[in-house]
């Protein structure tokens, strides 16, 4: 029975999920890279951006060539600035606040007597 699932899997195309880290995107589009990608991050945690961006040897296994060097100005133009930052987080702040709205009871609890 598990070889008509695997059959099943293969016949349907794969969603092609993208990983960004600093400059660099991976693109995860067979279910080897998938199910690779998925078990080097639960041994690295929350270290994995940063091993895919300096570690050799997982850069070898994912096929991402040599580590970029990049020098300070490329990485200061790559910064978001402050002000942009906050406008984004507030803009974010907001539409979460009018989704939590939504969905709280409009119902008041005034009135109430024990």
């Amino acid at each position: 029975m598990s070889s008509m699932t695997e059959a099943s899997s293969e016949e349907h195309d794969f969603p092609t999920e993208t990983v960004k880290f600093g400059p660099e995107r991976m693109y995860i589009d067979c279910w080897v890279k998938k199910q690779t990608y998925d078990t080097f991050k639960e041994i690295l945690g929350s270290g994995m951006q940063y091993h895919l961006q300096s570690n050799e040897l997982l850069r070898n296994v994912f096929e991402l060539g040599p580590p970029l060097v990049l020098d300070e100005t490329t990485l200061k133009t790559m910064k978001i600035p402050r002000f942009e930052r906050h406008l984004y987080n507030s803009a974010a702040f907001k539409a979460r606040t009018k989704a939590r709205s939504k969905c709280r009871d409009k119902r008041a609890d005034v009135g109430e007597v024990f």
